[in-house]
């Protein structure tokens, strides 16, 4: 004899747990189909069908066919399955394009001003940061370090015309010595005190010139 068709006992989860309960248990072997959620069960004889489990269906216990980027596997007691959700705000962690986030966050979109953020592992609240920001803060930055270096300029330029007038005021006194020759002393305020003054050498006809106190 052909065996062209073989069927199993089958209904939605409602009926089939409403029916095969107590002495209609499945029986030990008896394969169940629970068409709603596409699951098969065998029986063992003795557990009513609402508590067995299921060996296979629709990749088994986990429901992913319509799962998308970024969403979190949920458990739906209901159906006895797994399923693909975006959860509210909050209530779980996924990961996207643009890393680590919280679900129901899309783009920019803060919580009392905070922004979700991944930092070490841990999740971290801080105020978003816009292109608008970065760009200002960037230029702000670029504008700091070019006024250090005017002012470094500044003072280079400064300190070169210091150095460069007392060279010219060296230049001058030195000049002036040659043209009176041995009639002309200059020198410091000490060093008049030390060299003229206090060793008595004030001499007659000299020319006595204090640099630092012309």
């Amino acid at each position: 004899m052909k065996i062209s068709v073989i069927q199993l006992k089958r209904g939605i989860r409602t009926r089939l747990v409403a029916s095969l309960r107590g002495i209609n248990a499945p029986k030990e072997g008896e394969p169940i189909y629970e068409i709603d959620s596409g699951k098969l069960y065998i029986g063992d004889g003795v557990t009513d069908f609402e508590f067995l489990d299921p060996i296979a269906g629709n990749g088994g216990d986990i429901q992913i066919e319509s799962a998308t980027d970024g969403q979190t596997l949920v458990y739906n007691e209901t159906l006895d399955k797994w399923e693909a959700k975006n959860l509210a705000d909050g209530q779980s962690i996924e990961y996207g394009e643009n890393g680590l986030r919280i679900a129901g966050f899309t783009g920019q979109v803060s919580q009392n001003g905070l922004f979700p953020m991944a930092n070490n592992g841990n999740i971290i609240w801080q105020s978003p940061v816009s292109d608008a920001d970065l760009s200002n803060a960037v230029e702000t930055a670029r504008n700091q370090a070019n006024k250090a270096e005017q002012e470094a300029l500044s003072a280079e330029n400064s300190a070169a015309l210091a150095a460069r007038d007392a060279a010219n005021t060296a230049l001058m006194v030195e000049q002036t010595a040659a043209l009176y020759g041995s009639k002309f002393w200059y020198g410091t305020v000490a060093e008049y005190t030390t060299e003229v003054v206090n060793a008595g050498k004030l001499t007659e006809g000299t020319i006595y010139f204090i640099i630092d106190n012309n």
